[in-house]
């Protein structure tokens, strides 16, 4: 079997952070110095790589907002992937960008230079929500990008929704179903609103400014958009839903297990039986790979027991679920003799099911997915 590995480039640069962002990104408007400072060391950092990767099925590009750097630098970090990796013939090449970072001419350019997926975080289709989350765009803003990047040639184009906002009603749920239905996205990626320490929606729930929704409410919506959006998309995992063919295959890399390289500030990356990350800070990881070409912050040794509990609450995350027969090739033994326990307790509970030589998260397991991972790890 060819080994595959995915590569992914962290841009750490947004416009304006957005209210519920906990990721690594930093608002960076109009600094060049430090965003061509940053390309250059992205280049520098993929040339010293030393990773056997086999064939690479994904090159990714997040963020941040990697649309907050000009095209071409995006364009000539995807040229450098290229001459140092055995790129698939039809391998999927995603950029996330954001309404208002790139217009008609930028998308142009990327779909030329390369890239032939994108990633548009859409959120909400209310302006009062999209205020709400921080966002720099409004509904119409989104619909403009949406059209100029099918315009521009993308053919496979995800959208990014949050759900369970604060006086949402399943009736705006149901406008948004029906809204994203009609734009044909070939991905869609649903998130429930998690409040993060460190951010600002956190600092303004403390304050009491507004009330998070109810557990059962949240829940009430998941499975009002997995019924609305499983009419016309395959839900194949916890949060994603896809037409035919159109499964991200980078996310699926992680979920099920394989390695990666991560270039970039605070990105991660799992090849060679480790786990790494990068140095989190752009101006010093710039530094550091001036310096040497690397700016590993830290890196853990991989063990079996770890392999297989990442293994179990990721391969779960997938609505197929875990293959027992593959499993059981890959690692020499029984999943259900070796998590009896769990298994047995999870069936009772009615989260857990085992059917056609899988073992998956049940209907009623999959909102309740954090607490079948828990009994894994």
């Amino acid at each position: 079997m060819v080994k595959e590995t995915g590569v992914y480039i962290h841009i750490p640069f947004c416009l304006r952070k957005c209210s519920y962002c906990s990721f690594n990104s930093y608002p960076c408007s109009g600094d060049t110095g430090l965003l061509d400072g940053y390309a250059s060391a992205l280049l520098l950092e993929i040339e010293a790589n030393k990773a056997e990767t086999g064939v690479v099925p994904s090159v990714y590009f997040g963020g941040g907002t990697p649309t907050a750097m000009k095209p071409e630098t995006l364009i000539a970090v995807l040229d450098a992937v290229k001459k140092k990796y055995k790129i698939q013939n039809n391998a999927e090449i995603t950029v996330e960008a954001n309404p208002g970072t790139a217009g008609y001419k930028e998308l142009k350019s990327l779909k030329e230079g390369g890239f032939n997926r994108l990633s548009l975080g859409m959120q909400s289709v209310s302006d009062e929500q999209l205020k709400f989350l921080g966002r720099l765009h409004n509904f119409k803003e989104f619909l403009d990008c949406f059209k100029a990047a099918r315009r521009a040639g993308f053919r496979n184009i995800n959208i990014d929704l949050i759900y369970a906002l604060p006086g949402q009603t399943i009736k705006e749920l149901q406008k948004t179903i029906e809204i994203v239905k009609e734009l044909a996205p070939e991905h869609i990626s649903a998130y429930c609103l998690s409040i993060e320490d460190g951010t600002l929606l956190y600092e303004r729930h403390k304050k009491g400014d507004f009330a998070e929704v109810e557990d059962g409410e949240a829940s009430d919506m998941y499975y009002f958009l997995k019924k609305g959006f499983s009419s016309v998309y395959k839900h194949y995992e916890l949060s994603n839903f896809a037409l035919k063919g159109r499964e991200s295959v980078h996310n699926q890399l992680y979920w099920n297990n394989k390695d990666y390289l991560g270039f970039g500030a605070g990105a991660c990356a799992k090849y060679g039986g480790k786990r790494l990350q990068n140095e989190i800070k752009p101006a010093e990881y710039i530094k550091l790979i001036k310096h040497s070409g690397f700016a590993i912050l830290y890196e853990d040794f991989l063990t079996e027991e770890i392999i297989l509990k990442e293994s179990c609450f990721l391969g779960l995350r997938l609505l197929k679920g875990i293959n027992l027969a593959g499993w059981k090739e890959q690692f020499g033994k029984d999943f259900l003799f070796m998590y009896k326990e769990q298994v047995a307790k999870l069936t009772g509970l009615g989260l857990l099911e085992v059917t056609g030589g899988f073992v998956r998260l049940t209907d009623k397991g999959l909102f309740l997915s954090n607490e079948v991972f828990v009994e894994f790890v």
